[in-house]
């Protein structure tokens, strides 16, 4: 069995579970510091659940849960070849590295490390200025293979969540194999491939004068134009500036011949990966002088890794040096990064000749012959590149600063050097700083742009509009012509012909020309700069996704064109587009006029806006003092003036006062037309604008924006729009007709509008009695059209079997497809049908009554209690409710009544029947009760002059005195109703109803038996007796303590017995009673092998559930208070087992180390529970993931911050402890189900 330690209060001391032996245990603290580390050779096992000697260590409290698993008792086993390179290892309770081992001299200082982001891959490792391969695997069996060809590995670190395994491999090996059970992270320690540090140089021999006292002095100074009074240029991009660059030269002292001199350069080469910093450079010449070195920065210097330095020598001879060959010497010191307190060096050397003494008039160096007494300045930014001076003087020269994407602001630094005669050399340089600004533009369309729209409306006419009909003479079957009259051979049916005539219209004014399509809002311009900004304009440039659709460009109308320093202006724009703009992205455009040296250049650079997309709303026009009506869709247009009278038009809501608004287009008051001269395009190229612009073609800069060219027909104007056009056919006789409105020339051309198409339909309404005809040609309005439409249709009304007064109501109706907007019209048809009889004249004659009565009681039992099973504890009892009803019924019923009727009818017409009906009212106890239903009569008809029969067959609800009627319903729905007809029963019936079993004995017992126990009452009343009416019992009763454990039965009958019965009627409740706890660690708790979620354990109850009672009677204290959870002697309180499972979710505003804790401990509670109740964890990974829970919860403490490496770790196996739980994991685990 697995060792379980658990803290006992009583004890005062963690014991185990099953044995309550004590444990030992200590807490981890991450304040210890790292472990020494051990001897050489010597092993130091991990403590961790698979040890060959379960114990609770310093990293868990709570360590041995399930049993452990074998591991080595070396570093190595003998049959792994591999796992033998290692010789010697160290487990550690805390993280180290490489370069921690370094220090403490377990490795070379300097040792270099790779850390794998995951423990099975390739890698590449850095050394030097290549990288070697590296091959990782991690098994099942917690074994780590590492392959490394190319550079030796001396010591592989790895990381479990709560220490480091040092494995160390000699000298180092290419191979090898670890074990660490549940490592998530590994460092290679290997040692550093670092290349020599290279030094090579030149050197020049040349002969000329000794050095003198001449000495040079060396400046070099930026000024920039107007209106830059200092060295920093503040422009925007595409902005220019003149930089004036002076090179000064100083000249001291005499010179004096010299016999030689010796120059050249030296070049330090970096190979290594790491920075290395050169503290001095000495360079001497063989016997010789010792010469002066000038690098591009003074010592000390950097190199960064994988680079090279070069610096410039020159040696002087004080008298001329016998001929021959010397060697000069650079001998250079540096120190690499990263390895304090050891400095290296390294030399690099070179040859040169020495011949007779020749013309000692000039020097010769690599930057150039200097002239005797001379010094030449080179500066490559210069357009001269070099300028030679010979005494004091100076140059200048000028080069143009810009801003612009390759050219972005900063500081302009540029270096000249001087290099005298006499072998002196001075850099110097000049900086100007250079700020380059943008201007932020954005576009906001405003939420309602306007959108014309077609107008529709809808006429509807009847003709007739009334119908006389005659009845329908087939409803009187079996009458003779004669008695019909010659008068029902007229007509019986009636024809009405219907026309629905749907109009289109175009919006109000777009044949004169009026903007149908408008568009604005706001531009902002906003200039962050400490300078002003001037603009040529701002303009918008709205998107046509047309085929082929050229954008609309507008100009916008801005307060003034200048933006000043650290401001904002706002520009109003206008677009009237041939096109919808809804939908279609906008993008404003500020042209800035560029310049150069703060005036203007000629040339302008574009700084554009984002998009943004027009119709965020809807208006009805263009006018911001509009009412705005707003739909689901698009826009709306103003319709123009609507048909009054018959026909009904679709209108705004504003316009039913009757007042329309005027159809004028109206634009914001503090906006104007933004109507340029010259129309610019976004890239800065003017655009030729047409004196005429077709519908959609291009940029519309005046108030013309359509032609009127006559009038295409609906067909056509749908082909140039590029859509198609389902057109119903025409064909003769079928009542269907299409004609289209006759829109403008204007109109014609619209593409885009609102509401271009509509969807009709036709309907009857039947409420209130309306009647439907029959469709007997053409068709009703139906579907979607997209131009004026005329329907016609007949529609057949008739016959009818009675003379009621009909009326037929048709509306037809419209709503178009953008803004919704309906309308409908309708059309009434009265009818009316004459030549009927009264159905009123019909008589009810009342004929024989009868009743009947017979009567008795009957008795039903029942019985059930209040919990279907029970499960107790050993020494536990339990209270269940039992309910008895006996019920008595009967008495005095099966009461009826039957009783005839004539029905005369006193005209000389045939009346029809429709559905005759009785109602009888009866005085029970009472009440009256009503009852209902049908009447059977000799036929449906009642003859001219003539009578039928009807029988009343009735069960009424007691043998009481009443009343009943009869109802008919003649055709056409008359209703006539008889007088009501009273019904009595008499003694001899009434004493029909005997008490037969009006009283009966009622008992209640246990069964015993075999396995059958009974309990004991304590409280309420128990049947036992004699009953005279219905009765219902509620009682308690006790069971427990039991004696010994298993299943029990509880057998609890009641009985009743009557006069009338021949044996008594029972009804039985059976109740299962499990007994657990006799040993709470029986085969039985063991062998429920499934298991609950973690809100399953806090609310069940131990009493009747074995699943609950096995898990919690197993942990000491079980639910009670003395459970603590974790205790801990820095915190305050601490929760028990049962709170801590109750605990509410961890509020979302939470921190991620208090979400983590609080998880983790509900669910490695749930997992104990489930354990202990007889669950299995049936895989290493369950069985590891418990374990590192264990540790974790042992010493954390909820609401402490968590490392980022221990968090991710905790939160992955509270996740596979969560779905272990929830018996969600996959079927690979092998893990127990869900408990049913």
């Amino acid at each position: 069995m697995p060792v379980i330690p658990f803290f006992s209060v009583l004890r005062g001391g963690y014991v185990d579970l099953l044995t309550k032996q004590p444990v030992t245990t200590t807490f981890a603290a991450a304040e210890l510091g790292p472990t020494p580390p051990a001897a050489q050779g010597y092993f130091q096992p991990q403590n961790s659940l698979f040890n060959p000697a379960p114990k609770p260590t310093s990293r868990t409290i709570f360590p041995i849960t399930i049993p452990s698993l074998e591991f080595w008792e070396k570093c190595f086993k003998e049959t792994d070849p591999l796992s033998a390179l290692i010789t010697k290892c160290n487990y550690q309770d805390t993280f180290t590295t490489c370069s921690q081992l370094g220090l403490m001299g377990y490795l070379p200082k300097g040792v270099q490390s790779f850390e794998a982001d995951k423990l099975t891959g390739s890698f590449n490792i850095p050394t030097g200025c290549t990288a070697g391969s590296l091959g990782v695997s991690y098994d099942k069996l917690f074994r780590l293979t590492f392959n490394s060809p190319q550079i030796p590995v001396l010591a592989v670190i790895t990381k479990d969540a709560i220490g480091s395994m040092v494995s160390y491999f000699g000298t180092g090996s290419t191979q090898g194999r670890i074990k660490h059970r549940l490592a998530h992270k590994a460092e290679f320690c290997y040692s550093p491939t670092l290349s020599e540090i290279g030094v090579s140089k030149t050197a020049i021999y040349s002969t000329g004068m000794q050095p003198g006292t001449a000495a040079w002095m060396f400046s070099k100074s930026v000024a920039l134009a107007g209106p830059y009074n200092t060295n920093r240029a503040l422009m925007f991009n595409g902005d220019t500036v003149d930089a004036t660059w002076t090179l000064a030269a100083q000249k001291t002292g005499t010179d004096v011949n010299y016999q030689g001199v010796v120059s050249g350069q030296i070049s330090i080469n970096n190979p290594t990966p790491a920075l290395i910093t050169v503290n001095s450079i000495v360079d001497q010449i063989t016997g010789g002088p010792t010469a002066t070195v000038s690098c591009p920065v003074g010592t000390p210097f950097t190199v960064p890794a994988c680079s090279f330095a070069t610096c410039q020598y020159t040696a002087y001879y004080p008298t001329a040096p016998p001929a021959g060959t010397y060697t000069s010497a650079a001998q250079i010191s540096f120190q690499v990064l990263g390895s304090q307190g050891y400095p290296s060096s390294v030399q690099g050397t070179a040859a040169f000749n020495v011949g007779s003494v020749g013309s000692l008039s000039a020097l010769s160096t690599s930057a150039g012959v200097v002239p005797q007494g001379s010094a030449l300045i080179t500066d490559s930014n210069s357009p001269q590149q070099s300028y030679m001076f010979s005494g004091p003087g100076s140059q200048s020269f000028q080069n143009k600063l810009s801003c612009s994407s390759a050219s972005p602001g900063g500081p302009v630094t540029q270096a000249a050097t001087l290099t005298g005669a006499n072998g002196q050399q001075i850099t110097q340089s000049a900086t100007v700083q250079k700020q380059c600004y943008d201007l932020q533009v954005s576009v906001a369309p405003k939420a309602s742009p306007y959108v014309g729209r077609w107008g529709w409306s809808v006429t509807k006419t009847a003709s007739p509009s009334m119908l006389t009909l005659k009845p329908d003479s087939r409803v009187y079957e079996g009458a003779s012509s004669e008695q019909l009259g010659s008068n029902y051979a007229d007509t019986t049916t009636g024809d009405v012909v219907y026309t629905v005539t749907y109009t289109r219209s175009a919006p109000a004014g777009a044949a004169e020309g009026k903007p149908v399509f408008e568009a604005s809002g706001d531009v902002y311009v906003s200039n962050s700069a400490p300078i002003n900004a001037r603009l040529q304009g701002v303009y918008v440039s709205v998107t046509n996704s047309r085929p082929g659709g050229q954008p609309f460009v507008a100009q916008a109308t801005c307060p003034v064109l200048s933006v000043p320093a650290g401001q904002r202006i706002t520009c109003q724009w206008r677009a009237t587009p041939t096109f919808n703009p809804v939908g279609q992205p906008v993008r404003a455009t500020a042209r800035y006029l560029n310049t150069h040296n703060g005036e203007p250049s000629g040339s302008t650079t574009d700084f554009n806006s984002a998009p943004a997309t027009i119709g965020g709303g809807t208006s009805q026009d263009g006018s911001a003092a509009a009412k705005s009506f707003t739909t689901s869709r698009g826009l709306l247009q103003t319709w123009g003036s609507g048909q009054r009278g018959h026909a009904s038009v679709g209108v705004l809501p504003e316009m039913e006062a009757g007042a329309l608004p005027s159809p004028t287009m109206g634009f914001l008051p503090e906006m104007e037309a933004a109507v340029a001269t010259t129309i610019y395009a976004v890239d800065g190229s003017p655009l030729v604008v047409p004196n005429t612009v077709a519908n959609g073609t291009g940029v519309i800069v005046s108030g013309n924006m359509l032609a009127a060219n006559g009038v295409p027909p609906a067909i056509a104007m749908a082909a140039a729009q590029g859509r198609g056009v389902m057109l119903p056919g025409i064909t003769s006789g079928n009542g269907f007709l299409m004609n289209e409105a006759g829109p403008g020339s204007a109109a014609a051309q619209l593409s885009g509008l609102q509401d271009e198409c509509a969807e009709v339909s036709d309907t009857f309404v039947l409420e209130g009695g309306a009647v439907k005809g029959k469709l007997i040609s053409g068709s009703q309005p139906t579907g979607r059209i997209c131009a004026s439409t005329t329907f016609t249709y007949t529609m057949r009304y008739g016959p009818y079997a009675d003379c009621l007064v009909r009326k037929s109501v048709n509306a037809a109706s419209f709503q178009t497809a953008d803004t919704q907007t309906a309308g409908s019209d309708q059309a009434d048809v009265s009818i009316k049908v004459e030549g009927c009889v009264n159905p009123a004249a019909l008589k009810i004659a009342p004929q024989r009554l009868t009743t009947s009565a017979k009567g008795g009681y009957t008795w039903t039992v029942t019985k059930h209690a209040d919990r279907d099973d029970l499960a107790l504890g050993q020494e536990a009892t339990a209270t269940v409710t039992y309910t008895a009803a006996f019920k008595r019924s009967g008495a005095k019923a099966g009461a009826t009544i039957a009783a005839d009727a004539i029905i005369s009818n006193p005209t000389a017409y045939p009346i029809p029947l429709e559905s005759p009906t009785y109602t009888a009212t009866t005085m029970c106890d009472g009440q009256a009760k009503t009852t209902s239903g049908p009447v059977a009569c000799d036929g449906v008809i009642v003859p001219p002059k003539g009578k039928i029969g009807c029988k009343v067959a009735a069960s009424v609800p007691c043998a009481g005195n009443g009343a009943y009627t009869i109802v008919l319903v003649a055709g056409g729905g008359y209703t006539v109703t008889s007088l009501p007809t009273p019904f009595v029963f008499n003694a001899t019936q009434l004493a029909a109803a005997s008490t037969s079993s009006q009283c009966a004995v009622v008992k209640d017992e246990f069964s015993t038996g075999a396995g059958r126990v009974g309990g004991a009452l304590v409280s309420g009343v128990r049947p036992n007796g004699k009953l005279c009416g219905s009765k219902t019992f509620t009682y308690s009763v006790k069971y427990g303590p039991f004696s010994k454990c298993g299943k029990y039965q509880a057998i609890n009958v009641a009985s009743l017995t009557s006069n009338s019965t021949t044996r008594p009627a029972t009804a039985t409740s059976a109740l299962p009673i499990t007994v657990v706890g006799c040993n709470v660690y029986t085969d039985m708790a063991r062998t429920v092998d499934c298991v609950k979620g973690a809100s399953y354990w806090p609310r069940c109850n131990v009493g009747n559930d074995t699943k609950c009672a096995s898990g919690w009677k197993l942990l000491p204290g079980g639910k009670g208070k003395s459970t603590l959870f974790f205790p801990k002697s820095n915190q305050r309180a601490t929760r028990t087992y049962s709170a801590m499972l109750a605990m509410p979710p961890v509020p979302s505003n939470s921190t991620a180390s208090k979400k983590a804790y609080v998880n983790a401990a509900k669910q490695f509670v749930t997992a104990q529970l489930n354990f202990l109740s007889g669950a299995r964890l049936p895989t290493q990974e369950l069985q590891g993931a418990y374990d590192t829970l264990s540790s974790f919860l042992a010493t954390a403490v909820e609401g402490k911050a968590i490392a980022k490496q221990q968090l991710d770790l905790v939160v992955g196996k509270t996740t596979l402890l969560s779905r272990y739980n929830d018996a969600t994991l996959p079927a690979t685990f092998k893990a127990p189900p869900k408990c049913r």
